[in-house]
Order: structure tokens, then sequence, then C-alpha cells
């Protein structure tokens, strides 16, 4: 994730909940900039606010925390990505779930899994070609909310190739078939052990479906002209399909599974090799090749 064009930048003050005290802070710039903590002090520091489109509901905020560390009489740079998590019942677009199905939609998402993701031994984990930022810091702020400090991940934005989405779903494949992140596969106690049957018995039942069973989308002529009926029919037969491609994943073994490994969360970094996994919100146990899709 990159930095807002025109950033606002601060102090400590807007980190806010997310914030540490000035000896876990001293602490943590030490260890980024690798110096002598003994009599060690931050002797500049400021914090920029990440400037990220997508709207994610389990985050409360995101910010760049950059300064300097001073160690035996030399100071040496630090940067520290910071994410405070947050339970989706304090997002604002909570306001739009009835209020007969909130305790069901807060259950859910259960927003602690990033938090338990980073207070374990899951990089260690990992398969060769895939590596995680390292916490420097994960605590919680109660018992709705977690503060992340994690290390800063130097990034190559560029568009993906064919190659880089074989390699990305050869390195995941492995991930979903490892036997070792297999046992954190449920750290995050996530509900739903299939989130494809989930998804169909939500979103697409109440509104995809609906939508391309209606004749009425067919007949705008937007789509009547640019598509004819093959379009429809053949979106139709694919919802006909659907229940036995969920039999047939019911029949697949469980492993571990990012849950969310798309571009966004897949990063290229100089001097790693393969990928560095972000946002763990939805770790869990799914079927094998999950995460292909």
């Amino acid at each position: 994730m990159e930095p807002c064009d025109e950033p606002s930048m601060g102090g400590r003050a807007l980190l806010g909940a997310a914030d540490v005290s000035d000896e876990e802070l001293t602490r943590i710039a030490t260890r980024v900039a690798g110096v002598d903590p003994a009599g060690a002090r931050v002797v500049e520091l400021v914090v920029e606010p990440v400037d990220y489109a997508q709207p994610a509901i389990t985050t409360a905020g995101l910010w760049w925390v950059r300064g300097s560390v001073e160690s035996g009489g030399a100071a040496a740079p630090f940067s520290v990505f910071v994410k405070q998590i947050q339970s989706w019942a304090r997002s604002p677009l909570f306001a739009f779930v009835p209020p007969e199905l909130q305790e069901f939609a807060e259950a859910g998402v259960p927003w602690r899994t990033e938090y338990l993701i980073y207070r374990s031994d899951l990089a260690d984990r990992l398969p060769d070609g895939l590596s995680m930022p390292r916490a420097l810091h994960a605590a919680e702020i109660d018992d709705r909310s977690a503060s992340l400090w994690l290390e800063a991940i130097d990034t190559e934005p560029c568009a993906w190739t064919g190659e880089d989405f074989r390699e990305a779903a050869y390195l995941v494949g492995r991930l979903n078939a490892s036997a070792s992140a297999g046992a954190l596969a449920s750290i995050g106690e996530h509900p739903f052990r299939n989130f494809a049957r989930t998804y169909v018995s939500g979103r697409v039942a109440g509104q995809i479906e609906p939508a391309l069973r209606d004749d009425r989308l067919w007949e705008h002529p937007l789509l009547r002209e640019t598509f004819g009926g093959d379009l429809r029919d053949d979106l139709r037969r694919a919802l006909d399909a659907v229940p036995g491609y969920l039999d047939e994943l019911d029949r697949l073994p469980l492993g571990a599974a990012h849950g969310d490994t798309c571009p966004n969360n897949l990063l290229r970094s100089p001097g790693r090799d393969g990928f560095v996994l972000i946002d763990f919100g939805f770790w869990s146990t799914q079927p094998l090749g999950f995460d292909l899709a």
C-alpha cells in the first residue's frame, strides 16, 4: 500500500488508541533500525495516515510511522506500518444491517483473526516463496479492537502478468496443502468452513441470482444490443450448476486458506522471493484449492 499523494503528517496523536508507550516505541524503533537498545531514544517522528481507497469494515485506521532513533551517538532511520483493526460492528456500514441480523453479522466476521495470526508463528510455517511482515507489536485495545505495528514492506507496484498469476497459484496451492500451516487453520475461530457455500447462500442467492433470472434485466437496450441472449443463457446455466460445484467442494480435504488471495494482498518486494502475504482477516479452514479462486 502506498501513502497518499498529499499526506496529512503529524505526531503520535494521529494514532489515537493505536499508539504505544514511549518505551515500546523505542523498542520497536531499535529493532527495525538494528541498533543497540541500551540508552537509545527516538529523536524524531512523523505519523502519516495511509490513503487506502478500498473500504474495509474491520479496519479502523492505517498509518506510516517514520523517524530516527539515536543510539551510541548516531541516529538511524526506521519505518513502521501501523494498522488498527476492529469489530465491524464499529464500522459506519454496520448501520445498514437490519437489527435482527446484527448479532449474526458481527459474529460472521471475526475481527480478531488477523491479530491472532500476527501473535502466532505462521511466518515460520509458510512454504518457501511466501512470507509475511514481521509483527513488531500486537496488542488488544479493548474487547472489539487491537493495534498491529508491522514491518514496513518495500513494494514493486506493477501490473500482474500471466506468469505472476501462475506463480501465485502454485504458492497459495502449497499453502493450502501445508500440514504445518494447517495446524493454525482454525486460529481465527471463523464460523464458516466453506466460504463458497456461505457466499452462495448469501450474496448469490440474495442479489446475483434474482437479477440474472429477471428477464427485465436482459431487456435493457445496452445488454440486449451488446450480448443478445447468449450471455443470459450461459450465466443461467452456470447458476444451475452451482449446487453441484458446492457438493464437490464439500468432498475435498480441508486445509489452511488465506481467504482473500488477490493481487492487493500478495505483494512483490525487492530482495524477497515470491510474494509477501498481508491482510489475514479471512484466514480460515477451507477446501483445498480455495485460494486459487
